[in-house]
């Protein structure tokens, strides 16, 4: 069972990461929708010779990525709200996921090795320490300080 200082200091971080995800939804949203997604795309790091159509595209799998992740990050906050001492517990399992685990990444519901790797929207890469890939050109938040 999490201690109620590690429970608030997981709805903090699920509330930052929320912030965080609902600014850059907006943000490129705005972006896509005013025909500048060429800059963003350019601004996430995508190869500055590629295609308008598929910077369009690119940005918009980070929209989608980022709109996922929110409903993640959201389904994680009801729980901790609702269950807090069902919340470190995978729903695979039943083991404990260690609070470690959860401030990498606080809207998980399984341990590591029960979590699947997925393909990041616009390449092959994979990160297991998620729940969700990580897009490329977006660092990932333990290296970023997101």
């Amino acid at each position: 069972m999490l201690t109620g200082s590690q429970l608030a200091a997981l709805e903090q971080r699920l509330l930052e990461e929320r912030r965080t995800a609902t600014r850059i939804v907006r943000e490129l949203g705005r972006e896509i929708e005013s025909g500048a997604a060429e800059h963003a795309a350019l601004r996430l790091r995508y190869a500055p010779d590629s295609d308008h159509d598929s910077q369009q595209e690119s940005a918009g799998s980070i929209v989608q990525w980022h709109t996922e992740r929110l409903s993640l990050i959201d389904d994680a906050l009801n729980r901790l709200r609702e269950t807090p001492d069902d919340f470190n517990v995978s729903v695979v399992s039943g083991l404990t996921i260690p609070y470690e685990r959860l401030e990498t990444t606080p809207w998980t519901r399984v341990l590591a090795e029960e979590a699947e790797p997925q393909r990041a929207p616009g390449s092959d890469i994979r990160d297991a320490r998620s729940d969700i890939a990580q897009p490329v050109g977006i660092p990932h938040e333990e290296s970023a300080g997101i």
